[in-house]
């Protein structure tokens, strides 16, 4: 477990400076291995696969990479304790604006739209150009597949029941599993006369150059997923997203091998028993065939494949050279029972095998064993040949995706592709055929595509792909496209990138970006859906006053204090409040007051009187000095930040409040002040009894609250508050004493 996984089997030797890739978002901390020491129940993992690195996932810097969706993106993948690759992400995407998720129901089918889906990437890791590197990230997961020259590897959460080990992800070579799978496809090795001709057809191709150069081309391979996957994933979304992971890594395969992105516009996943009954992937592909002939014509396809995690060890199996068959009468079919978890082990680089193996089937291939399909005859021999050209033995060697070696010691490798033969008939048959389109527009807008969260003041690109050489105008819409403002005009569109910084608002779900070809404004593209724009605080500090500040209070004391932060910018939408809490507790605890003239200042003035009373709160009695600790905060309805924290010591005083020498009382009272009439001062006696929480407040003749003297916390006795009421107006007034037990109101009179 200790082994240097990727530096053990030389995967990968990367050099090169980490700041070369700054203008990619980077991210450094999302992986954090753990000690095979600190890993209980570890021999779980070990009896299923020969070396493996364990580690925890950041799931901060998960929800942001989610959140933010960066187009590109250096991720940091640890291969060892102290040593990592780095894989050099592009995002990827295999639905079209247009597809269709479908939930089968017992009342049908009923278009869904689903949140939270999958975030997916591809590319390599860098510094070794022939890797394959698939990342799908989702708000509390990753699941990953790498490959190169040495093997393919998997990342993913481990699934053991055990709490030691869940939630914990797993780096793996999918060779060194030590239970192997059988997987055979059922795919006969008898060809028709029809078919064994286009194989000689072909043949003469082989190796040609306009193969590998042709243009992209895209085929739209219609999904179908029974009711056992979805019952295994326990939602929609959840089956969706082990979909879109699968996906997203065979189009890959297909994209970097045969310049062919396989694309899905129509999923349908099954949330009631499905009529795929059989016990076999022959009779299962055949009830999968006469179902969607009979009830699916109007989904537009290239294929349609069938995929379930159902037990069985079925394997897979699929029709030949049939790119657009009849949807009504067609053989355009194929099925493949992926295993999703093999025991306790993620097992994505198998799923994605069984599933490009199949449509490679669909795409025109034979199997890399076959006597007849190739040029020299059998490619490989780690399988009893198709025919009767070699009566050898089973020869293990490392072998492509049409292949059955991994069967053998040798397995199969991504990076191999399907190889020279299979990948031209893959290439040559697509080509051919009539639904498979060629996937170069004038004009694609690549990011921001939707569903991304920009901060105002970011500089964030734009990026885009064309074959237009002239300039395009640049636009973007805070309302869902309503109203459009000028990015930039004539840029250089063979630029494919432009640095827009993000508009100066308040807040926005309905955020859009267009471009259009500047002479020509019929060519253009629009992001695929709205996206959010937040407004960016300024980095907020305390001014006065200073942090360790220590302030006197007393109930009902009217001295000022005014506390000041600096702004955090100067959008209109901004407010400000001011927290305080006591020192040692969490933010949760933060009482919270809004700051002067309604919120909009950046200070805040509170009386000694309301800061003893905040010192009261917070458990501090008369006598005691507490520790808090204050900042400023800043809001706009969407989002808040705060400044610094600075500690402010409030000791609590008797000033203006007397104990009066004598026995502890035996029960309430409140006497007449004295003098009465006054002016401006008057005494104010009390009695308690028991140590408890006491509220002295005057009040007008009309009822009005006009002071708080007194809201705190006393021991037991007698008490005299002196109240000075020259900021008052002469008049009849009343005093109100009141605990949880206990109150009692009487009468004064104030002449002036």
């Amino acid at each position: 477990m200790k082994k240097l996984i990727f530096a053990v089997i030389i995967l990968f030797t990367v050099s090169f400076a980490v700041t070369a890739y700054s203008q990619n978002k980077v991210s450094q901390n999302l992986f954090t291995v753990i000690e095979p020491e600190a890993l209980p129940n570890l021999n779980i993992v070990d009896n299923l696969v020969g070396h493996s690195l364990i580690f925890n996932v950041n799931k901060t810097e998960l929800s942001s990479i989610y959140s933010e969706k960066p187009m590109k993106l250096d991720l940091f993948v640890p291969v060892s304790e102290n040593e990592y690759v780095i894989a050099s992400l592009e995002k990827f995407d295999i639905l079209k604006p247009w597809t269709k998720i479908v939930e089968m129901t017992p009342e049908g089918e009923r278009e869904v739209t689903l949140g939270d889906l999958v975030l997916s990437y591809k590319g390599n890791i860098a510094g070794s150009e022939n890797s394959t590197v698939v990342f799908n990230i989702t708000k509390d997961d990753v699941t990953a597949m790498m490959s190169n020259s040495s093997g393919n590897y998997v990342i993913g959460k481990l699934n053991t029941g055990l709490s030691s080990l869940d939630n914990k992800f797993i780096l793996y070579r999918d060779s060194d599993l030590k239970i192997k799978n059988d997987f055979r496809c059922e795919t006969s090795d008898v060809f028709s006369d029809e078919l064994m001709q286009s194989f000689n057809e072909d043949k003469k191709y082989y190796h040609a150059d306009n193969i590998t150069d042709a243009p992209l081309l895209e085929a739209d391979i219609a999904l179908d997923v029974d009711y056992v996957t979805y019952l295994a994933y326990g939602s929609v979304t959840n089956t969706m997203n082990y979909i879109m992971k699968l996906m997203t890594a065979v189009s890959t395969l297909y994209l970097k091998e045969v310049n062919i992105k396989l694309v899905s516009s129509y999923i349908r996943i099954w949330t009631t028993p499905d009529p795929y009954t059989g016990t076999t992937s022959s009779i299962i592909l055949n009830q999968f065939k006469d179902h969607w002939n009979s009830t699916q014509s109007g989904v537009s396809r290239t294929v349609a494949h069938l995929i379930s995690i159902r037990s069985g060890g079925l394997g897979g199996i699929a029709w030949v050279n049939v790119l657009c068959d009849s949807p009504t009468m067609g053989n355009g079919y194929g099925f493949s029972n992926t295993d999703g978890n093999i025991y306790q082990l993620p097992t994505y680089s198998w799923d994605v095998m069984v599933v490009a193996h199949e449509l490679g089937h669909n795409f025109g291939s034979a199997h890399t064993h076959s006597c007849t399909a190739w040029n020299g005859g059998p490619i490989d021999s780690c399988y009893q040949v198709e025919g009767n050209c070699y009566n050898g033995p089973v020869i293990p060697r490392t072998g492509t995706i049409m292949s059955y070696c991994h069967l053998t010691s040798g397995g199969i490798s991504f990076v191999l592709g399907f190889g020279d033969q299979p990948g031209d008939r893959i290439r040559l048959r697509a080509s051919n055929a009539p639904c498979v389109v060629n996937a170069s527009e004038q004009l694609i807008l690549a990011y921001p595509q939707g569903g991304e969260t920009f901060r105002t003041d970011d500089e964030v690109p734009i990026y885009w792909g064309t074959s237009l050489t002239g300039t395009l105008n640049l636009e973007y819409s805070t309302n869902n496209g309503n109203e459009w403002h000028t990015i930039s005009d004539n840029v250089n569109a063979l630029a494919g990138t432009y640095n827009w910084t993000i508009p100066y608002i308040g807040y926005t779900d309905q955020a859009l970006i267009r471009m259009y070809d500047s002479s020509n404004p019929s060519i253009g593209d629009t992001t695929t859906s709205t996206f959010r724009i937040i407004l960016n605080f300024v980095s907020m500090h305390n001014i006065s006053p200073p942090t360790m500040h220590s302030i006197q209070t007393s109930p009902g004391q009217s001295q000022t204090h005014d506390f000041v932060w600096s702004s955090a910018g100067t959008h209109p939408s901004i407010s400000y409040k001011w927290s305080i809490r006591k020192g040692g507790t969490p933010m949760n605890s933060n009482l919270y007051f809004q700051s002067n003239s309604g919120g909009t200042d950046t200070s805040i003035t509170i009386t000694g009187g309301l800061l003893d009373s905040i010192a009261s709160t917070l458990g501090a009695n008369v006598g005691d000095s507490i520790l808090t600790l204050w900042s400023g905060w800043a809001y706009n309805g969407y989002d808040s930040v705060s400044s610094n924290t600075f500690i402010l010591i409030i000791k609590r005083t008797t000033i203006g409040i007397q104990t009066v020498p004598t026995e502890i009382p035996d029960k309430y009272a409140l006497f007449n002040n004295y003098p009465n009439p006054f002016n401006p001062t008057t005494n104010i006696k009390f009695d308690l009894p028991e140590n408890t929480i006491v509220s002295l407040k005057i009040f007008d003749i009309s009822g009005r609250e006009v002071a708080s003297l007194l809201n705190s916390k006393l021991q037991a006795g007698t008490y005299t508050y002196l109240w000075n009421a020259s900021t008052v107006s002469s008049g009849i007034y009343f005093y109100e004493l009141s605990t949880p037990g206990f109150r009692q109101v009487k009468r004064m009179v104030l002449i002036k």
